[in-house]
């Protein structure tokens, strides 16, 4: 059935002589009030369906939208990781993707830099990460950020530790240094 022929309906009245009648003559009322005029988002020109926005736009101004598109796109990643992994490797390759690693790369030594005292000796910072053993990461013993206390970017902060460890340990506090909460 053509998209012209789904907007009437074969009736007994003979309406307007053909044996048949619109039944949608016009649009839906909440479509009414926006005939003609363009979606309200800036750069979006097409038309207006439901309070000043195209569909696009409308479905994502709607609660719970975020959410429930975060979640199904997870759903797929599981279903289908290796599409999942090659989408995340052209997304580093594109334009975007650059740009958010240089972004982050420049938030990473900005942090170290205002986490680095003046008076500390800066030289012997650097020996440690030239000295790293191969295989092993260089890792703050008391992360730069965390809820509980803020470390230095100094020497004696400075620990070597596996991939696999310095991964488990991520951005906590050793036990053994952490206050008791009253």
């Amino acid at each position: 059935m053509r998209a012209h022929d789904r907007a009437y309906a074969y009736s007994n009245s003979n309406a307007n002589g053909l044996g048949f009648k619109p039944i949608m003559q016009t649009r839906p009322k909440k479509y009414q009030k926006n005939k003609g005029k363009l979606c309200g988002k800036d750069g979006c020109a097409r038309a207006a369906a439901a309070l000043g926005l195209c569909l696009q736009h409308y479905k994502r101004s709607r609660p719970g939208y975020a959410e429930r598109r975060r979640v199904e796109k997870r759903r797929q990643d599981k279903a289908n990781p290796e599409a999942h992994r090659a989408r995340c490797r052209r997304w580093g390759r594109s334009q975007r993707g650059k740009a958010w690693k240089r972004s982050a790369r420049r938030l990473r030594r900005a942090k170290l830099k205002n986490a680095c005292p003046k008076w500390v000796d800066r030289r012997e910072i650097q020996r440690i990460y030239l000295n790293c053993p191969r295989g092993m990461q260089v890792d703050h013993f008391y992360p730069l950020k965390s809820d509980f206390v803020c470390g230095l970017h100094v020497p004696w902060n400075l620990q070597y530790l596996t991939p696999v460890e310095n991964a488990r340990k991520g951005n906590s506090i050793p036990e053994a240094s952490r206050a008791p909460r009253q």
